[in-house]
């Protein structure tokens, strides 16, 4: 959550981020929701393929996931940081 919305916490100050963040997490919540409403086998499918997986694999993906989302995060938040000092 926090790669997603420190960027625009940047460029657009604290209390717009902490609505970015607040509209994530619940847009998040409804959308799986809604989904798993209308579309239970889809969710059903997702939680057999993740019983299949090793856990040790699972972890290192995800935590390669994590990294690859935070080290975008970074450029994009040194990016606007310094057209902000520039300006």
């Amino acid at each position: 959550m926090l790669a997603l919305s420190l960027p625009f916490q940047l460029k657009e100050g604290n209390e717009k981020g902490r609505i970015v963040l607040f509209v994530v997490v619940f847009g998040c919540t409804f959308l799986f929701a809604f989904l798993n409403q209308f579309i239970p086998k889809f969710f059903q499918s997702i939680e057999s393929l993740l019983n299949t997986l090793d856990p040790i694999m699972f972890s290192v993906g995800l935590l390669i996931t994590s990294f690859i989302l935070y080290f975008i995060s970074m450029r994009i938040s040194i990016r606007v940081y310094n057209k902000r000092i520039l300006d």
